[in-house]
């Protein structure tokens, strides 16, 4: 005689909230890190547009738009030197104000800031400020060094490196209308947990037995 031997192991049905809560914690443990991104405003690394109505000009590079400035060769000993093209904010073009293409948030890491010119240098306190995606913003001001001879042997352009409060961010400014820029280190926002939860809410619908 063959005696069945009972499941010791039933299958238990699992709940909605049970697949909701595996996919967030699966999600957090694989949440993909973003690549960083430099905004060099070199000649042929973007593209430069004209916005005839405001007056201004916009440059476009690696998924971000840069509003309000110019781009700039250090051809003279007038203009700050770091050997490649960068954006120049005059006053009747600021403030520079940075945006996500996508319109996504994203994280500003660092900035090349140097003076304006050889000449003109009536802002040495550089503000910058940075709009969450709550409306909220945060500020930052680095004051520089005053060091700018052109193409000579000093540096002209200084690294700046953002606090933490610069991530996530929906808008980044310049807020300071006399200033030279370069190489903007940006990193967009990388996707979280909670951004599933939306995906997996329809699984409630469904019944299990």
């Amino acid at each position: 005689m063959i005696q069945r031997m009972k499941d010791q192991n039933p299958r238990v049905p699992v709940r909605p909230h049970s697949l909701l809560f595996v996919g967030v914690v699966a999600c957090s443990l694989s949440v993909p890190t973003a690549a960083a991104d430099v905004i060099s405003f070199d000649a042929g690394a973007g593209t430069l547009t004209r916005h005839q109505f405001l007056n201004n000009y916009s440059w476009a590079e690696t998924g971000f738009t840069v509003f309000g400035g110019i781009t700039q060769r250090p051809d003279d000993e007038f203009w700050p030197d770091n050997g490649t093209q960068f954006w120049r904010v005059a006053v009747y073009y600021g403030p520079a104000i940075l945006t996500s293409d996508t319109g996504g948030p994203f994280d500003v890491v660092s900035i090349d800031l140097a003076e304006y010119s050889a000449v003109v240098n009536p802002n040495r306190d550089i503000e910058m400020t940075g709009v969450l995606q709550n409306g909220s913003t945060v500020t930052f001001i680095h004051s520089l060094d005053a060091v700018i001879d052109g193409s000579g042997p000093d540096p002209d352009f200084e690294t700046v490196v953002l606090p933490e409060t610069f991530r996530g961010l929906t808008e980044f400014r310049i807020e300071n209308d006399i200033v030279s820029l370069d190489n903007i280190l940006v990193v967009p926002a990388a996707p979280t947990a909670l951004v599933l939860i939306g995906a997996l809410l329809p699984i409630k619908r469904r019944r299990f037995r």
